[in-house]
């Protein structure tokens, strides 16, 4: 059937692809919404270059370690944790 598809409609096959990859991709954004900060690498704790023992939380994810990925902060999707 598939071939029979294929053979008459090549593109329905090619776009058939393309819903079934955004598909996968919208459940990954909504199953898992972070990514590590750019910034500390997901280590949160930002050492001072003189005093090395000293730290600060990083001043882009907060102190957290993660941010939201960006198909999460265009589509507006994902869940609060």
């Amino acid at each position: 059937m598939l071939g029979q598809l294929a053979a008459q409609n090549p593109e329905a096959l090619v776009w058939g692809g393309v819903a079934l990859y955004l598909l996968g991709y919208v459940a990954s954004l909504w199953l898992h919404p972070w990514t590590r900060c750019g910034v500390c690498k997901g280590n949160p704790r930002r050492y001072g270059s003189i005093f090395t023992r000293a730290w600060r939380p990083c001043g882009r994810c907060g102190g957290t370690g993660r941010k939201t990925r960006l198909g999460v902060r265009v589509l507006g999707i994902g869940r609060e944790r």
